[in-house]
């Protein structure tokens, strides 16, 4: 039993409606993956402390999730040992 896209079609489990809605969201992959470039734009040079004094419905409707989880990870308690694990993989790799 394989993996291929043959095997799968002749086994029913990849039918036209999968096939369709896999091609539309490739599609739609750079429009979702650029949609929020001005939001990045806009939050990037904010603190965490000012990222954690926005609004909860602009927090959750226009700042892009990468800024709010680093804001959340640099407002936590054990930051300085996460910074300093981070920082130290950083200098050694490997």
């Amino acid at each position: 039993m394989g993996w291929s896209r043959a095997a799968l079609w002749d086994q029913g489990r990849f039918d036209m409606k999968h096939f369709t809605l896999a091609m539309l969201l490739i599609a739609s992959l750079p429009t979702l993956l650029w949609a929020d470039e001005d939001a990045v734009k806009k939050y990037r040079n904010f603190t965490p402390e000012q990222i954690k004094a926005l609004p909860e419905s602009e927090l959750h409707k226009s700042v892009p999730m990468m800024y709010s989880l680093a804001a959340r990870t640099g407002l936590a308690i054990d930051s300085n040992l996460l910074f300093a694990m981070e920082l130290n993989r950083l200098m050694y790799p490997g």
